[in-house]
Parts: C-alpha cells; sequence; structure tokens
C-alpha cells in the first residue's frame, strides 16, 4: 500500500470518528461568530441620554448589586461611558452562577438582569467548548477532535492533489453541468471547499488548540519567544492581620477620570488575594488591547506580575500573541470583516464531515453491489456446453 493510500484510510476513518464533535463544534462556532451583533439588537437598548452622567464608587454599587440579587457574589463592576448602564458582574463557583445587572449610573437603578445560565448564546458556547457535556469530558473530546481535524486538513489535500497541471485546472474549480450527478456534486464540495478553506481552518484549528491544552498552548507561547506564566494569577502581597485596606476612592477617580478607554472593569479584593484587580480595554469588540492592572490593597501600590497579563505596551509580541488567540480565533481581529470570514469558514468546516460522510456511504453502497453480483466458474469442458444447449 503506498503513503497516499494508507493517508487515505487515515483521513477516512479519523474523519468517521470525529466528524459529529467537528461539525457540532464548527456550527456552534458560526452561530456565535455574531454573538454580540445579535445580542445588541435582541435585549433592550440603553442610550441613557437623560442620564446625569455621574458614576458611582464602586463599593456604592457592589451594595445595590447585593440587594438586586442577594445571596451572589459580586464579581466585578464594569464601567463604560456615561451614556451607557452600569454593569454588575455576579460569579459564583459552586453552585455555579454567572449574571450581569445593568443599573442607571446615576441612581443605581435596576433596567435588565441577565442570567447566563438561560441564555442561548451561553449554551451555544457550552456547546462549542465542551458538547453540553461536563468539562472534564467534553473538553478533552473537543480538543482531541481539533487536533485530529487539524491532521485531516492536511492528509485530505495530500490524498486529493492532483498529479499533473491538467488535472488541476479541472479540480480547483467547480465545472458542473446540468447532468453533473449528486455524488459528483457532493465530492467536489467537500474537496473543493476543503481546499481553498484548508488554511484559514488551520488557523482556527491551531488558536482552538491553544484554549484545549495547555502543553500545546506552552509550545505554542515558547515558539514564539515566549517567557513569561500563562496562567492568570493574582501577584501576592504581604499580609499583615493588623493592617485594614486602603480607601481605593482616589485610586478609582484617577483611572475613571481617563475617558480614553472603551471599558473599565474593577475587580473587589479578597481575602484570599487582597489585590485591587482593573482591567482596562482599550477598544470595542477586542479583548486583546486590554491594560491589566493590579494594586495592593493595604498600600494601593501598583504590583507587578510575571505573566500576559500586565500593561499593553509593557508585553512583549509572543505575550500580545498569546493575548490575541481569542480575537484571532472569533475572527474580531479584522473586525466586521474578520468576523464575515470566520463565519463561513466554520460553516464549511461544518459542512466537511456531512459531504464526507455521504461520499463513504455511496463508495460502501458501491462496493456492496459489486459483492453482490454473480460469479461464474468457467466451464473446462466446452463440449458440455454445446450438448446442453
Amino acid at each position: 500500500m503506498t503513503v497516499k493510500k494508507v493517508i487515505g484510510k487515515l483521513h477516512l476513518w479519523l474523519g468517521l470518528g470525529s466528524g459529529l464533535v467537528v461539525f457540532i463544534v464548527a456550527l456552534t462556532g458560526a452561530i456565535y461568530a455574531f454573538q454580540e451583533e445579535i445580542s445588541s439588537w435582541l435585549e433592550p437598548n440603553y442610550i441613557l441620554s437623560n442620564s446625569k452622567g455621574e458614576f458611582m464608587i464602586p463599593d456604592k454599587y457592589r451594595e445595590i448589586g447585593q440587594k438586586i440579587n442577594p445571596g451572589h457574589e459580586v464579581h466585578s463592576v464594569n464601567y463604560k461611558n456615561r451614556q451607557n448602564p452600569v454593569e454588575i458582574v455576579y460569579y459564583d463557583m459552586e453552585p455555579f452562577h454567572y449574571s450581569i445587572a445593568r443599573v442607571e449610573p446615576s441612581t443605581g437603578d435596576l433596567l435588565h438582569h441577565k442570567n447566563f445560565k438561560t441564555d442561548f448564546f451561553y449554551q451555544v458556547l457550552q456547546g462549542h467548548y465542551y458538547l453540553w457535556l461536563p468539562p472534564s469530558v467534553g473538553k478533552p473530546l473537543v480538543s482531541i477532535s481539533t487536533l485530529v481535524f487539524a491532521f485531516m486538513l492536511f492528509s485530505g489535500i495530500i490524498h486529493w492533489w492532483p498529479k499533473n497541471k491538467n488535472a488541476r485546472k479541472q479540480r480547483f474549480s467547480f465545472k458542473w453541468k446540468k447532468t453533473t450527478s449528486f455524488k459528483r456534486r457532493n465530492y467536489d464540495l467537500h474537496n473543493i471547499l476543503g481546499f481553498y478553506s484548508s488554511f484559514l481552518g488551520l488557523i482556527l484549528c491551531v488558536t482552538g488548540l491553544v484554549f484545549g491544552f495547555e502543553w500545546f498552548a506552552k509550545g505554542y507561547h515558547k515558539a514564539l519567544g515566549g517567557k513569561t506564566n500563562l496562567s492568570f494569577e493574582m501577584p501576592k502581597v504581604h499580609t499583615d492581620s493588623t493592617q485594614t485596606m486602603a480607601n481605593s476612592d482616589t485610586l478609582f477617580q484617577h483611572y475613571i477620570s481617563q475617558n480614553n478607554f472603551h471599558e473599565l472593569e474593577w475587580h473587589f479584593p479578597e481575602k484570599q488575594h487582597p489585590v485591587i484587580y482593573l482591567s482596562i480595554r482599550q477598544q470595542e469588540h477586542v479583548y486583546y488591547h486590554t491594560d491589566h492592572l493590579f494594586f495592593n490593597a493595604f498600600t494601593l501600590e501598583e504590583v507587578k506580575t510575571n505573566n500576559i497579563y500586565q500593561r499593553y505596551q509593557e508585553a512583549t509580541f509572543a505575550d500580545k500573541m498569546m493575548r490575541m488567540n481569542y480575537d484571532i480565533h472569533v475572527g474580531q481581529i479584522a473586525g466586521i470583516t474578520g468576523k464575515t470570514i470566520a463565519f463561513f469558514i466554520s460553516l464549511i468546516i461544518a459542512s466537511l464531515p456531512i459531504t464526507g460522510c455521504i461520499i463513504w456511504l455511496n463508495r460502501k453502497k458501491k462496493n456492496r453491489k459489486g459483492k453482490s453480483l454473480k460469479t461464474f466458474k468457467p466451464i473446462d469442458n466446452p463440449q458440455l456446453l454445446v450438448k446442453n444447449g
């Protein structure tokens, strides 16, 4: 058996084994591509033209948030411009709870409360990450299938690649006639679309594997020249039982007065980690261009970290690439054009297991027909044939 035939066999059986997972992951990825745009269209649009535009300090919003949603931990307070609601974010690990209360900035009046557990796009994301299974089961399945699919992109091109130039001219475009059979159309859809989407599909695979495998993320980061830690960790600060946490109002006023950001997230210090964490996003629709700042809750001095989450300008090339990973994966690194491309590439990827399975079924059906044909043993004595008429 030649190398090309071995690759073809691997492509077939690996495809049949991972096809359903690839279909679900790709389809949910396509649905999630325009999540922000669709959510902003479906949800109430709060443009607070009558707002006084006065922000309250984070502790005040935390008090309001505890009254709105008692019994749940206020994770952060998110500030945008003064014509947008302030978002109070709740996040509990056990039992799991994730929701957002949008309030009027100057009064704290509740405008909208969104629970992500019942949100459509949150459920889509759970399918994309975990196939709606427990994370310990779903995440490895998705990651392994993504790795298999990356191999299949290469193996599919090698198996299908034409031997000569004349054949290439015919195979790289759809040349259908009215008489072209469904089998041929399906074959071309699988191969030609698979070929043209392979490069961008590989980018989606690589960026997806960064989320899926820790060893892959570390290797990818190191290959780019990275040396810092990839894990998000609060920096350690010296704690003293006699100390009390400082009043952070001055720190808040300093950063909220800067009007050159899209969103400022204020995270409250905890007993285990007495650190005030600020996430200052510079641009709408992208997450990589963000300053991550950490302050000692006792002294309000800035604390440096040894991971990729730091001030954007201080990050190395490798760290910036890792922080761009999500924006590249969903296409929003290139704005609405990138999202549109990611949407169509994801749809094509979702179609490949279907068209590939149809090709396999057609061949299987053809082989069965071939085996069902009766074979006659040659007659050794021609005189018997004459005698029996």
